[in-house]
This record gives structure tokens, C-alpha cells and sequence, in this order.
């Protein structure tokens, strides 16, 4: 069996959040077999994409198809080694738990 993972966020059951609001969690991990790795991270990506039809746009019997995307958050932390050096480590089988803020 591969790695197993399970992310939990801490005090949101929504599962959504607000400007200024702090994301925080932790990763289960369940390793079967010694990894050799060099680093693991969090990616934490918040967007929004939005379509709509504008209507009659430039005449009334026209639609124009209107779309956004932005990006609010894109965010990378190291739970365990980095990409600073090329070294690598050897990670043992077992349970583990990395928290993030």
C-alpha cells in the first residue's frame, strides 16, 4: 500500500474561509515502507472562477460569455525537510502528524 493522507482543518466545518481568517490543520500520514524523499509540503491554493452570459451585448439579440478567475491565496510550507539542499532523508513506516498554520 502507498502513502495514505487525510487533511483536517481546524475549527471549520463550513470548509470555507474568510479574508484574515488563519487556515490551519494538520496532514495524517501513513507510510507502509521506509520513502527515500527529500522534503514533504503543504500547497494551500483559495480562487474563484466565475462565468456568465451578458445579454444584449452589443445588440439585444447578441450574448456575450463573460468569465473571471483570481487567485487569493497560494501558500507552500515544509511539514518535514525543504528544497533548499539536494540531500534526502529516509523516511521510516509508520503513523505520523504534521500540523500547519
Amino acid at each position: 500500500m502507498p502513502i495514505e493522507c487525510l487533511i483536517s482543518f481546524d475549527n471549520n466545518p463550513q470548509g470555507v474561509y474568510y479574508a484574515g481568517q488563519e487556515l490551519s490543520g494538520v496532514v495524517d500520514l501513513s507510510v507502509d515502507a521506509t520513502k527515500r524523499i527529500k522534503g514533504i509540503h503543504v500547497t494551500v491554493s483559495g480562487y474563484a472562477k466565475i462565468r456568465w452570459i451578458k445579454k444584449g451585448y452589443p445588440r439585444d439579440s447578441e450574448r456575450a460569455m463573460c468569465r473571471a478567475y483570481r487567485s487569493y491565496l497560494s501558500s507552500r510550507s515544509y511539514v518535514l525537510g525543504s528544497c533548499a539542499n539536494n540531500s534526502s532523508i529516509d523516511w521510516p513506516a509508520g503513523e505520523y502528524s504534521y500540523t500547519f498554520h
